[in-house]
Order: structure tokens, then sequence, then C-alpha cells
């Protein structure tokens, strides 16, 4: 029964959007819609995203950077505990993000303890709606990350190209030293 419910969700989020594309908001969209209404509470918004980089801060929060078809490179704030299934590369639909607690910074949204993170499967029009090549979207702005004084958030600056050190594990810096 499992495994006919499974198969049916996968041809269903192939064929259908599920979603009305209304109801979606582009990060370039975020200032106008995202901001502070009159009884000083914030909108919320929600996002299909792809995550193309994770940053764990601490156990209680994991740094996401994500891009949209709209060409535009945000950060966002996540629960660690909560969201730690995401993965660099995956399309998500962040439900009721905000500006909440954020808007000091810029390009950084966050979401709220009733906020869901949906991971779309492969063969999902939602992702397929979105698919986007995020290399030279992620260029540029990791270049005007480096000319900025201080830089807030990680950059990595270097891929690893070879398929045989891809597959190594991976060991913190923390690891690394506690093992000598």
């Amino acid at each position: 029964m499992l495994t006919d419910l499974r198969k049916w969700s996968a041809k269903t989020l192939e064929k259908h959007s599920v979603l009305n594309p209304k109801y979606i908001t582009k990060l370039a969209k975020i200032p106008e819609i995202g901001g502070i209404r009159d009884n000083g509470r914030y909108f919320d918004f929600d996002l299909v995203v792809k995550i193309i980089q994770i940053f764990r801060v601490d156990k209680y929060t994991t740094e996401i950077r994500v891009v949209d078809d709209s060409g535009e490179m945000w950060f966002g704030q996540v629960f660690t505990a909560k969201y730690r299934k995401l993965r660099e590369g995956q399309y998500v639909r962040i439900r009721s993000a905000c500006l909440e607690h954020h808007d000091k910074y810029e390009r950084t949204f966050g979401v709220k303890a009733h906020s869901n993170i949906l991971i779309l499967p492969y063969p999902c029009q939602l992702a397929k709606d979105i698919i986007i090549d995020s290399g030279p979207i992620i260029k540029e702005a990791d270049q005007k990350l480096l000319e900025e004084d201080h830089i807030f958030h990680p950059i990595i600056a270097t891929e690893i190209k070879d398929a045989a050190l891809k597959r190594l594990p991976i060991k913190t810096l923390d690891r690394v030293v506690r093992e000598e």
C-alpha cells in the first residue's frame, strides 16, 4: 500500500504543479511583500527555491543560501533540529518565511515555529518550473560579498571536481584537531 502511494504521489507531482504560482513569492519581490504591517507584525511569504549552500552555525541554527529563477540569491536562517534533512542542490518549498528579526540584514529571511520546508522530489513540476543554472548567480554574488569590508556569511571558494575525492568522508576542523 505504501509503495502504491509513493508511485501515485510521484506521478501526480510530476504531471501537476499542485500549487498556484500566485502563492509563491520570488526572491526579488521579498522587500516589497515581506515588510512590516500596520500592527507591527511582518508579512509571511512562501518560496520555491534551490539550496546552494548550507552552513551549520550551531546545534540550533543553520544558515542556507538559496536562489530562484528571479536571479537573486538570499540567505535564510532555519532550525537545525527541525530541518536536518536539507542538502545542497535540493529544490524546496518554504512555507511562511518572514523578515521578522532579520530586517536589519541585507537579503536574509527566517522561519517561524509554524513554518514548513518541503523537499521537492526530483520529478516534480514545481521544481521543473524553476530549474536554473545557479553558477553565474553564485559567482556574481560571491564577488560582491568578497568586495565588502565585513563578510557575515561563509563563502565556499573551491569545489571538488574529482569523483573519488567527493566520496571521502567530510570531517569538521574540531574533529580533525581532536584526532591528533
